[in-house]
């Protein structure tokens, strides 16, 4: 049997066929998607959510995936730049205000983009006294296309409890890729990805940190999203990751570690103590509190956009212009992080995850669609099943495998047809 398939595959209510060739549309319907290719008179251009699903599980999962198996010990070379390359085959996004203005800085202008907005948010404006533990503009380091982060832009502050607030969202980023020494482990991907990700699943994270930070100090970070609320201080200890900021160098550079913990485990100091970090990224001050810049940072910050533009998102960003990356997101999750990561049943949150796929519908040249309607899949099945070219062989040629079988526990595959084998079996 050849190395292509002649099948069926499930869509919600609907079925499409895989075949080998097909010269005309005489089957109403059929798929006619190769295993390796579309058939030719597929229009190739309706690609462009599949071509999307494996770029973006390379650039999203691969990576950090990867990282795990190079701080375990399991992979012992150096593949971000082959994920770099993996995540620049995906098609920039540019967020978009919902009357389509991109949400892009050119970068002969980011400087004064800075400049002007930098330290300008609500937190700014209060008295000295009042101020937040964490101030200033500061660039992302080893954290894929991230680019600055702005905590004059925190949306809360309380000092009984040293809890700060901010929107993951509201950082920057570059819209393409960063090359691998400022990326680190990644994501590998352009940045407007990223951002509008972060929007779309409305991503906050809370620091916990001392009234007046000194080096040496570690601020507490938990995460949130969708809305949630924030695990408390002794509540962290129960989560499946340990996440600490610490100062250094007067607040001139910041480190983020990162700690993957086991079920059995607690996520507290000793651990992190104990036991080596998942990831480490720095911070580093682009602009002081008194919005001064840090021209060598600043220009550090200029080499890794290596002339790309700067995305931002906007709270008047079109939540429907997303598409893009919910085919990349869930694509990942649906095909890559689950099966791979997890030891437990998490088919049905696969089966979720999936679905924020947009379906594709394969479709021939002029445009027609090759599908098949639910309720007329038991039609399709009598009046072509067992007919192809096998099935015209005399009974002593024909192959050991015959008939149509519906797959189980395969996904959305629905059935194989033995009578399109496409090579004889006589031949060795």
């Amino acid at each position: 049997m050849g190395d292509q398939c002649n099948c069926v595959s499930l869509s919600d209510t609907s079925i499409g066929l895989v075949r080998p060739t097909v010269k005309k549309a005489t089957q109403p319907g059929v798929s006619v998607i190769t295993t390796d290719q579309v058939a030719k008179e597929t229009s190739s251009t309706s690609l462009s959510h599949f071509e999307m699903v494996p770029g973006g599980c390379c650039s999203l999962v691969v990576v950090p995936l990867l990282a795990v198996f190079v701080g375990t010990g399991l992979v012992k070379v150096d593949v971000t730049p082959l994920c770099a390359a993996l995540g620049a085959l995906l098609p920039k996004y540019v967020p978009k205000t919902t009357d389509g203005k991109p949400l892009v800085i050119p970068n002969k202008e980011i400087r004064r983009f800075l400049e002007t907005y930098g330290m300008k948010g609500p937190m700014a404006t209060r008295p000295e006294s009042e101020q937040p533990s964490l101030r200033g503009v500061y660039m992302f380091d080893q954290m894929g296309p991230a680019g600055w982060i702005d905590f004059s832009y925190l949306t809360k502050w309380d000092p009984s409890t040293g809890a700060m607030d901010t929107n993951i969202y509201d950082i920057t980023a570059q819209s393409g890729v960063p090359a691998p020494r400022f990326g680190g482990i990644g994501p590998f991907m352009p940045g407007g990805y990223l951002i509008a990700g972060a929007e779309k699943m409305q991503s906050t994270m809370r620091f916990y940190c001392p009234v007046h930070v000194r080096d040496g100090d570690r601020c507490l970070i938990v995460g949130s999203s969708s809305g949630n609320p924030f695990p408390d201080r002794d509540e962290a200890g129960r989560t499946h990751f340990r996440m600490m900021l610490k100062q250094v160098d007067g607040g001139r550079k910041y480190t983020r570690d990162t700690w993957i913990v086991p079920p059995w485990a607690v996520a507290d100091d000793a651990y992190a103590e104990s036991h080596e970090t998942f990831h480490t990224y720095n911070l580093l001050r682009l602009m002081h509190a008194n919005r001064s810049i840090d021209e060598e940072h600043f220009s550090l910050f200029m080499e890794k956009f290596d002339g790309q533009d700067l995305d931002k998102v906007a709270k008047e960003t079109s939540l429907t212009s997303l598409s893009h990356f919910e085919t990349v997101a869930g694509g990942c999750c649906s095909v890559v992080v689950v099966p791979l990561l997890v030891k437990v049943d998490v088919t049905p949150l696969c089966a979720a995850l999936g679905a924020l796929l947009p379906k594709y519908v394969p479709k021939t040249t002029d445009g027609k669609p090759l599908v098949i309607p639910n309720k007329e899949i038991r039609r399709f099945l009598e009046k072509y099943a067992m007919k192809g070219p096998m099935a015209t062989r005399p009974e002593s040629e024909q192959p050991p495998l015959r008939g149509v079988y519906m797959f189980d526990q395969m996904g959305p595959a629905g059935w194989i047809d033995f009578s399109y084998l496409i090579r004889d079996t006589n031949i060795p």
